[in-house]
């Protein structure tokens, strides 16, 4: 199945589910599968995924499926088709080259025990010797029953019998018998052909006796009961399709060392022909075997999707083409089993390449026993449709998981991509539970310009060379410029797309600013600067223009003078001119004519190098008032504009108190900002800001911690008074500890197990209440101050930050939802991109209890943390009953029950139900009482000795079966005496 593996990097659908079905299986993936020879793949596959085969152990995992087979690898593999404990084999050193210390001792015991091997009659085996397929199908029709002694194979021509067996019984072909030593692949297939075998048994005995001795010889060897692989594996296959429309077959089995059967692998069928082209109807036609002017009818699929109109190939259509430049189209022809059942029909498979780049790189997380926290991702900014009149192409976000195994690529990376389309008419990428995609590898690239200008030709011309255009060519950022670009090809040597050169230009600010007269020169100067770059470095460079007014020398004003040329360092007249004084503070205080900006820390340029070596500067995007928060991948101004970022993001930061620069990579290490300028550049393939430049001072970070309680535990040190309590997560990360001086913290925290707490701090120690710094205290978040209809917030955590437990969610296309199907009124919070602290996202947790950390942005709920908990929330009211049935009383009087509101208990906790006596009946002493409830469940409660009471509660305690993704309404049926 290495067509399905060469880019195991499975999308992951519903935002935060990240689960699909898979098409590939749970055999082993090895560095080098791309070098199996196609027609052995499937063997190779089950095998591995059976775990009949394994890798060379060595650091790349790799199977070298042309290596050669060895006498002792052909043991293994013998050994465990027939699953074999290798323990029960005598042990005994049988061959004087494979000694007790050898790697296959074990395996070659039990052979020899039990028939299935000899020596080469000298005492020796030569287990690191090659052998031919004869030699392995002899040994492998030992395992399925024949007897080399008997009728079938023997004597001097054993080759030939063992050829003509294996033949007549399908365990190989000419091929495989080669006499030459033969490959690792091939024995694989093989050992694949033999657990499709039936295994033997012998009909009967008969004596013959000769001069001096009686052999026993048997008459036939007939197949029986089941195939040795359904035998021993439990191994069944069904065909099937997988996710792109490929005709396969599906092979499941009970592994060695499984407890249960499940998918082995997946593996399509091979294509009758392959095109990466558009192909004429005629040549297809000569694939599938048509031969005459008649329409007929083919299943198509594109992207994965089934072509809705019927699809005609016609033997004579030498002009109606199929495919596209850089498309994949694979012929499949019809198939039947053996009893002519029609299997499939005729089946055309279309897979187009994408081009994407990364736009965010997340490495999986890790508790500290190694437990999984969150997988890794990678996300994608894909293009998947033309580009419009504006020059911009479509795009949509995407993302991929990859489990516990961290992404090799890096943000700004271009890969190229196979993914499920919305439908067989477009290629823009399908999202929700149709959500699937193939990494293929990173896009190989060349930097150049066009030499000639094509129109409507599907090809591009770099530096003298022509290549035609993939089909998805959507990211055009050349157009018909002849400066250099960089290009982008598909995997079978098509341009995919051209990006403008990004080092072309850099971006920064201006920390001073100063002009220079140079004396020898006649009086002739030049405007300096030092430039702060995003990365923090600085240098000191010739300033030419700036925004396109010309710096020029204002005259001369003395040091601190004020501002120059009055209020404004630039004039409207054309050509403008930007003033600059010979000393810099007095530049430092300028400001322009809309005295918007100034000079010195007041604005991020772009910035480009001319001929003479002076720069050119270009003032970005302002927004004038805006918040930025950690974590949060967005920035929002108090105009209502608001833009996005994402891990690559890369900030410089001036503090205007500390007159310092910082910097910061990516919105998860920025601090929190409030009502600051910000200048920004967007990526214009992504939309994402690539550089940010923030003017002001961060605000206080929260004095409080956000810990939650998994499976906490305690200690006290007397000399310190000081109690510890271990194994919490703190701020989302696990295995941390909390120090406190006070028994309440202690006992709030470790009796609230599953539990999410707001912890407050004085100095390194938790406390209850920190009323010096007015902060919030320490408090337990549960339905009461969490929860949708009335969130826990607290400035500790931030500007429009808010904490909202869910006592059950579903994960859909939009997010996550309080409540399934998502209507307008529903919570809908945007999961995207976020680590869950605690426990895994599933698609449906309506059984289980989650707090969200979000940032609320206009309507929208973006969230930065998650905690899933198993402290689930049931959702239950009782009903009142007037008049309860009664069982077994003497006193029939009325019982009541009094209803009990609707609330959300978690599991264990205990709802009072009472039932009370009218009149001055009442409940008779020393008895139990049963009460019966409309979900089945019963309570039972126990009257002590007199005075007898008229009232009776019953405690029913809540269980995991009472969290349901609905309000569960009980009521009252019956109350029993016993």
């Amino acid at each position: 199945m290495r067509t399905l593996k060469k880019a195991l990097c499975l999308v992951l659908v519903l935002c935060m589910v990240f689960s699909l079905c898979a098409v590939g299986a749970s055999a082993t993936s090895f560095s080098d599968d791309a070098k199996i020879t196609a027609k052995y793949d499937e063997a190779v596959e089950v095998l591995s995924g059976l775990k009949v085969i394994n890798g060379m152990n060595d650091a790349a995992n790799s199977f070298a499926p042309q290596g050669t087979l060895t006498r002792a690898q052909a043991v293994v593999i013998i050994t465990k088709l027939l699953n074999a404990d290798v323990a029960a084999a005598s042990g005994k050193t049988v061959f004087t080259d494979v000694p007790a210390t050898h790697w296959a001792s074990k395996y070659v015991s039990y052979c020899y025990d039990s028939g299935l091997i000899s020596g080469n009659g000298d005492g020796t085996f030569g287990p690191d010797d090659q052998l031919t397929g004869y030699q392995f199908a002899l040994m492998l029709m030992r395992a399925l029953g024949y007897d080399p002694t008997f009728e079938e194979i023997g004597g001097s021509d054993w080759q030939l019998d063992t050829a003509k067996l294996a033949l007549n019984i399908g365990i190989a072909d000419g091929e495989l018998l080669a006499a030459k030593p033969f490959t690792r692949e091939m024995a694989c297939q093989m050992a694949f052909n033999t657990l499709k075998a039936y295994q033997v048994k012998y009909d009967k005995a008969v004596s013959i006796t000769g001069d001096t001795t009686t052999t026993t010889k048997f008459t036939k060897a007939t197949p029986y009961g089941k195939t040795l692989g359904s035998d021993v594996f439990g191994l069944t296959s069904i065909s099937t399709y997988d996710v792109w429309g490929r005709p396969a077959t599906t092979w499941s089995g009970k592994a060695i060392g499984a407890s249960a059967v499940k998918t082995i692998a997946t593996v399509p069928e091979v294509a009758a022909a392959t095109y990466t082209a558009a192909v004429k109807e005629c040549d297809i036609a000569s694939v599938l075997g048509y031969d005459t002017n008649k329409e007929n009818m083919v299943t198509t699929y594109t992207n994965g999707k089934v072509n809705n109109s019927t699809t005609y190939i016609n033997a004579v259509d030498t002009t109606t083409k199929i495919g596209a430049q850089g498309r994949l189209v694979e012929v499949y022809k019809a198939k039947t089993d053996v009893n002519g059942k029609v299997i499939h029909g005729d089946i055309i498979v279309m897979i187009d390449t994408l081009l994407a780049q990364v736009t965010g790189v997340k490495d999986a997380k890790f508790d500290t026993a190694g437990h999984i926290i969150s997988n890794s991702a990678l996300t994608l900014s894909v293009y998947d449709a033309a580009t419009n009149a504006a020059n911009v192409p479509g795009t949509s976000l995407y993302q991929l998981d990859g489990g516990k195994t961290n992404f090799d690529y890096k943000v700004g990376d271009f890969i190229l991509i196979n993914a499920v389309a919305r439908s067989a008419t477009t290629n823009k990428v399908a999202t929700g539970m149709n959500k699937y995609a193939e990494v293929v590898g990173l896009a190989n690239s060349i930097t150049g310009a066009q030499t000639t200008i094509w129109y409507n030709s599907d090809q591009h011309t770099i530096a003298g060379t022509t290549y035609n255009d993939a089909n998805t060519f959507y990211l055009d950022e050349a157009q018909k410029t002849t400066t250099d670009h960089t290009w982008f090809f598909d995997s079978y040597g098509n341009l995919i797309g051209s990006t403008l050169i990004k080092s072309a230009k850099t971006y920064g600010t201006i920390s001073a600013i100063w002009w220079y007269n140079d004396g020898t020169n006649g009086g002739v100067g030049d405007c300096y600067a030092t430039i702060v770059a995003m990365d923090g470095t600085t240098s000191s460079v010739k300033i030419n223009s700036i925004d396109g007014y010309k710096t020029t020398y204002v005259g001369n004003l003395g040091q601190g003078a004020g501002t120059i040329t009055g209020t404004a360092y630039n004039t409207t007249t054309n050509p403008g001119y930007i003033y600059i004084s010979t000393f810099a503070n007095n530049n430092a205080a300028a400001v322009d004519s809309a005295n918007t900006k100034g000079l010195v820390a007041k604005h991020l340029y772009e910035i480009t190098t001319r001929s003479d070596g002076k720069l050119d500067l270009v003032s970005m995007t302002h927004l004038s008032s805006a918040t930025v928060n950690t974590q949060l991948s967005i920035i929002t101004d108090v105009s209502g504009a608001s833009v996005r970022t994402n891990s690559a993001t890369q900030y410089l930061i001036y503090n205007t108190t500390a007159k310092t620069f910082s910097t910061a990579s990516g919105w998860n290490e920025v601090l929190n900002y409030s009502n600051v300028p910000v200048c920004y550049v967007a990526n214009t393939s992504t939309g994402y800001v690539a550089y940010a430049f923030i003017i002001g001072d961060p605000y206080a970070q929260p004095n409080g911690k956000l810990v939650y309680v998994d499976n906490p535990g305690s200690n006290y040190d007397p000399a310190t008074q000081v109690y510890t309590i271990y194994n919490v997560t703190v701020n989302g990360v696990s295995g941390q500890a909390v120090q406190t001086k006070d028994i309440n913290v202690v006992s709030l925290l470790c009796n609230n197990v599953d539990s999410l707490f707001y912890v407050d701090f004085a100095g390194e120690y938790a406390v209850m209440s920190n009323n010096l710094t007015g902060s919030q205290s320490t408090v337990k978040l549960d339905s009461t101050n969490a929860s949708a209809a009335a969130p826990f917030s607290t400035t500790e955590l931030g500007s429009n930050v808010s904490i909202t437990y869910l006592a059950g969610a579903w994960l859909t296309n939009d997010g996550l939802s309080d409540s399934y199907p998502v209507t307008p009124s529903s919570n809908v919070y945007n999961v995207t991109g976020i680590t869950p602290a605690v426990g895994v996202f599933e698609a449906d947790m309506s059984t289980r209890g989650v707090y969200l950390v979000h940032n609320n942005v206009g309507v929208a709920k973006v969230v930065t943390a998650a905690y899933v908990t198993d402290a689930k929330n049931a959702d239950i009211q009782v009903l009142g009953n007037s008049n309860v049935t009664l069982i077994g009383l003497a006193d029939t009087s009325v019982v009541t029950t009094a209803p009990v509101a609707h609330n959300t208990p978690v599991v264990g906790a205990k709802i009072n139900i009472v039932a009370t006596r009218t009149g001055s009946s009442t409940f008779a002493a020393n008895s139990t009482f049963v009460l019966t409830l409309s979900n089945g469940r019963t309570v039972t409660a126990t009257t002590d000795g007199a005075p007898e009471e008229p009232t009776l509660i019953f405690e029913y305690e809540v269980l995991p079966s009472d969290v349901t993704s609905y309000t569960q309404i009980l009521s009252v049926l019956s109350i029993t005496k016993l």
